[in-house]
């Protein structure tokens, strides 16, 4: 089982370039991430990736993907 978590906006830090199979996201550019938490332990947490808010394509990428391409937007 899942819970959809933390909504936010995330910088590309690191282009993937087929990287973990994300492809088409540009070096600091924003995009939307969606973190899906794994709630029972049978299958690993991961991101959503979208390219604007209310998108309803995404390309889902683990934790260790999203910390190596991306970087989170702080809040003000």
């Amino acid at each position: 089982m899942f819970d959809e978590g933390e909504l936010g906006l995330c910088v590309c830090i690191a282009e993937p370039r087929g990287d973990f199979s994300l492809e088409g996201y540009q070096r600091g550019e924003s995009y939307v991430y969606r973190f899906i938490r794994s709630i029972d332990g049978s299958s690993d947490s991961y991101y959503r990736m979208f390219p604007v808010f209310g998108a309803s394509y995404y390309e889902t990428c683990s934790i260790t993907a999203f910390n190596k391409h991306f970087k989170k937007e702080i809040k003000q």
